[in-house]
C-alpha cells in the first residue's frame, strides 16, 4: 500500500513558498493499494498534480475511486481538473453523500460548472466512465460537520468495494 498526500489545506488553496512543508492545496490523498486499486479520497486542488502525474504513465488505461467527504467546494474543486475523468478508456467512481441539494451527480456537477463551462455536459457525454455511487450503511460513518459527511474504513472499501483484480 502507498499513500501521498497531494493536498492537506482546508477552504482555500494557498500554494506557494509559505507553504512548502505541508502543502498549499486543498484536500486530496492517493492511496494505492497493494492490488493496485486506486483511491483517492476527497478532489481539492491537490487532485490537478495528482491527474498530472497519472496521465504521464503513458497509455494504460487508469481506473480511480474517488471517495468524497462531502461536498464542500474545498473537497471538489479539483475535479474539472483531474483530466482521466474526462479520458475514453478511463474510468472514475465517484462515490459521496448525496447534498442538500440533490443526487451526489446533480451537486458537484453544479458546484464546479460555475467555474468551468461546459463541465456539466462533458461529465454527461457518452464514452467516458465516470460512475456516481452512493454507499453508506456499514462502509461509512456520519460524521457532523454542518453538512452530511462521511468517514470511510479503507478496509472495508478496499475487501468489498473494488472488484477483485488477478
Amino acid at each position: 500500500m502507498r499513500v501521498r498526500f497531494w493536498g492537506t489545506r482546508g477552504s482555500i488553496a494557498t500554494p506557494g513558498p509559505g507553504t512548502n512543508y505541508f502543502g498549499g492545496n486543498t484536500s486530496c490523498v492517493e492511496l494505492t493499494t497493494a492490488n493496485g486499486d486506486l483511491l483517492i479520497f476527497d478532489c481539492g486542488t491537490g487532485a490537478h498534480r495528482l491527474a498530472a502525474e497519472l496521465m504521464a504513465q503513458g497509455n494504460k488505461p487508469i481506473s480511480a475511486n474517488i471517495l468524497l467527504g462531502h461536498t464542500h467546494w474545498d473537497h471538489i474543486q479539483g475535479f474539472p481538473f483531474f483530466d482521466p475523468a474526462f479520458v475514453k478508456g478511463n474510468s472514475v467512481a465517484i462515490y459521496g453523500p448525496q447534498g442538500s441539494r440533490g443526487s451526489l451527480h446533480d451537486v458537484l456537477a453544479g458546484h464546479v460548472a460555475h467555474g468551468v463551462p461546459g463541465l456539466v455536459t462533458l461529465i454527461s457525454r457518452r464514452g467516458h466512465r465516470i460512475a456516481f455511487r452512493r454507499r453508506g450503511q456499514g462502509s461509512t460513518v456520519l460524521m457532523l460537520h454542518g453538512f452530511p459527511t462521511w468517514s470511510y474504513d479503507y478496509a472495508e472499501v478496499a475487501n468489498t468495494w473494488l472488484p477483485t483484480t488477478t
